[in-house]
């Protein structure tokens, strides 16, 4: 009820101002699961959600190399994953609940800047500048304040470059599969007891990303062949 209320508040105001945003998530709403611009966004949403996941995951790995001391660790695993696949698939749903509140906010908000800038590069980076700090606070641990605030800024940059370029959509899959491997157990010891409940949350990003990535190119493969038919001449 609460995510319905968001998107009936913003929806008019993203419809009239920024109407090519709202395409792929009308079209998903719709029905039209197969549709192309539907997996595009996805895909879209996918592969910047894992870049912004990287770019999190480099955060301790810089101060290492600049001869300084590693920072506390990031994120300590979740030893409640053991709890089994229903409690995993609750979690990631309830994850990508708060990531469509949060997008639908976001896409808002950017296009607000950009009524007032004009230009979506100046909109990205202004937008970014202002959202950082929400993304930084609490996201780190403390003692790397300039470092913070790079990694904050590149993982808020791609964050903005999906809204202005992907639409609600891709947006919203983004900060989903972000917010899911924040809080994936993932480690490359598979023998750990975060080894299978890390593998659950990667196969599942890794195949909706390839379902859509299929679908993008099944769909518009679909689409071609009618084009390429009616070309051949008749005898």
């Amino acid at each position: 009820a609460v995510l319905w209320l968001t998107y009936l508040g913003i929806e008019p105001y993203i419809r009239r101002f920024s109407p090519d945003s709202l395409i792929g998530w009308t079209r998903l709403l719709g029905g039209r699961w197969r549709d192309p611009q539907v997996a595009s966004d996805v895909l879209l949403g996918v592969s910047a959600g894992l870049g912004m996941t990287l770019l999190y995951g480099v955060h301790n790995l810089i101060p290492p190399l600049l001869g300084q001391v590693e920072p506390m660790p990031l994120r300590p695993a979740d030893s409640l994953v053991l709890l089994g696949a229903s409690f995993n698939i609750g979690r990631i749903l309830s994850q990508v609940g708060g990531a469509i509140s949060a997008g639908m906010l976001a896409v808002a908000g950017v296009v607000a800047v950009l009524l007032l800038v004009k230009r979506k590069w100046l909109a990205q980076l202004v937008a970014s500048a202002i959202y950082v700090w929400v993304v930084i606070s609490g996201m780190f641990p403390a003692g790397t304040p300039v470092l913070d605030v790079v990694i904050g800024f590149g993982i808020i940059l791609v964050w903005t470059g999906v809204i202005l370029h992907g639409g609600l959509l891709a947006t919203v899959v983004a900060i989903s599969t972000h917010f899911i491997l924040l809080r994936a157990p993932i480690t490359l010891d598979i023998s750990s007891w975060r080894g299978t409940p890390g593998l659950t949350y990667l196969l599942i990003v890794g195949c909706i990303g390839l379902g859509a990535a299929y679908m993008a190119r099944y769909a518009q493969a679909g689409a071609r062949a009618p084009e390429r038919l009616s070309r051949v001449p008749s005898v």
